[in-house]
């Protein structure tokens, strides 16, 4: 599967609201280019989801201040590009990632999806992340995985117990 159809694929399974679409392809992008490299997913250091947590108050802060000014001045019609939702929604998504079951590092392209697919779908997904075969997960970690064939179920399983 190409990127962008695997993109589609999971927009299609994750069917998230219209105004979430942008950081979900985000997320997915990210997901899919980790997933692919075979890199190793760590989880963030205190000062590093401290710093983001800085990160997310600031943008959400200037972000009220743009939207005061947009309802506010003819003028400020300029900067209508400068749309902050975005970069809040990837802080709010990577501060809400919820811990894997499994120690960390993560690695080998199988685990990788299983773990993306997971998070996306506490994150984004109209279902619950369900361990059967079949349902949204099994099919969203398939996508990722780059095959929608690929049979990802004794990973899923292993995620659920905590042993991957």
């Amino acid at each position: 599967m190409k990127l962008e159809q695997q993109i589609e694929a999971a927009l299609e399974i994750l069917s998230p609201e219209s105004a979430q679409r942008g950081v979900v392809r985000k997320n997915l992008r990210k997901a899919i280019k980790d997933i692919s490299s075979d890199s190793i997913v760590r989880p963030l250091s205190k000062e590093e989801k401290a710093t983001l947590r800085r990160l997310h108050s600031t943008l959400r802060r200037a972000g009220g201040y743009v939207q005061k000014l947009k309802e506010s001045s003819l003028r400020f019609n300029l900067y209508d590009p400068l749309d902050l939702t975005e970069a809040v929604g990837c802080c709010e998504w990577e501060l809400g990632l919820p811990k894997p079951k499994w120690q960390y590092p993560l690695s080998g392209k199988e685990q990788l999806a299983v773990a993306y697919a997971h998070a996306l779908m506490a994150s984004f997904g109209k279902e619950k992340a369900t361990l059967s075969r079949n349902k949204a997960w099994h099919r969203l970690a398939a996508i990722l995985y780059g095959d929608p064939e690929h049979d990802l179920f004794s990973q899923m399983r292993s995620f659920r117990s905590g042993r991957g």
